[in-house]
């Protein structure tokens, strides 16, 4: 091992600073009415209804490398997963 190793000192050791006058602080401004944000509700033409997407998982081992939505309108929206 290293000789200049130096361990962390518990909080209860390290000597306490001075009291400081507290900061003013000023609130932070609210955000813009429009931010331009809108939720994603998929494509216009899909009328899913109550349908469910399928959702295919494409494993090399135990690590997942891409991950497909198959929308019920026909719409895939693949996703490669980088480690």
């Amino acid at each position: 091992m290293a000789s200049n190793f130096v361990p962390l000192q518990p909080a209860a050791m390290v000597p306490a600073k001075p009291e400081a006058a507290p900061t003013a602080l000023k609130p932070a401004a609210p955000p813009p009415a429009n931010t331009g944000f809108s939720p994603f509700n998929g494509p216009a033409s899909c009328s899913a209804g109550g349908a469910q997407p399928v959702i295919t998982l494409k494993k090399e081992g135990d690590r997942i490398t891409q991950i497909r939505v198959q929308c019920v309108c026909g719409q895939i929206i693949e996703l490669a997963c980088d480690y």
